[in-house]
């Protein structure tokens, strides 16, 4: 990204868990909900996924960095800095909570030092003059608002059946789970269901 360059940031690395060394399945969460039929540990209050997919991709991609191994050879912490906003205090960890991650790096929230909150973040990025990212997350998550499915689903359908389709398999193997509409109302709370009522909606005349 030039704008990186601009400011003197090194450039952005993708790390992805199926390129980590050792590992059998070479696939996405997305997948692997696909294959083994089952919703993101997110549907279920977990966050397991994070941890999977998230976490330990950039743990192995930086501990074999040479430079990474240097300063832990010295001794000396490494800086992770995560982006939680200063309105999600209540989030903030001391440590890693492991005793790997615990030994190696020092956790930072900067936004939060700082006194940033959502608006003030995306304030900050308009008057960089660069467009304005949602919220991080997967597609399917489902901590999605209804807002943010009807977005995925106006905007980019495809990823929105891919969403559906994870919901239906999953029903194969266990007939009675919630779904992916974890933010939902009592009784809609399966993304499955949910698009059929909108399409029934739409089909009905005034």
């Amino acid at each position: 990204i030039p704008w990186l360059a601009s400011v003197g940031f090194p450039e952005l690395v993708t790390v992805r868990r199926r390129e980590m060394p050792g590992v059998k399945m070479k696939e996405t969460l997305g997948q692997s909900c696909v294959r083994l039929k089952v919703l993101p540990a997110m549907a279920f209050g977990q966050k397991q996924c994070s941890m999977k997919f998230k976490r330990d991709p950039q743990n192995d991609y930086v501990k074999r960095l040479p430079w990474a191994k240097a300063e832990w050879a010295a001794g000396r912490r490494i800086i992770k800095i995560i982006g939680y906003d200063a309105a999600e205090k209540h989030r903030l960890r001391g440590t890693a909570g492991n005793a790997w991650e615990d030994k190696r790096f020092r956790l930072w929230y900067p936004l939060v030092d700082w006194g940033m909150d959502r608006a003030a973040c995306i304030n900050l990025i308009a008057d960089a003059g660069l467009p304005v990212p949602r919220k991080s997350a997967c597609t399917f998550c489902p901590a999605n608002t209804i807002e943010e499915w009807e977005h995925l689903r106006d905007k980019y359908p495809h990823l929105y059946r891919f969403a559906l389709s994870i919901e239906a398999g999953a029903r194969i193997t266990n007939p009675d789970i919630i779904g992916l509409m974890r933010r939902g109302k009592a009784g809609e709370r399966s993304l499955v269901v949910w698009d059929q009522q909108v399409k029934e909606c739409l089909c009905q005349p005034d």
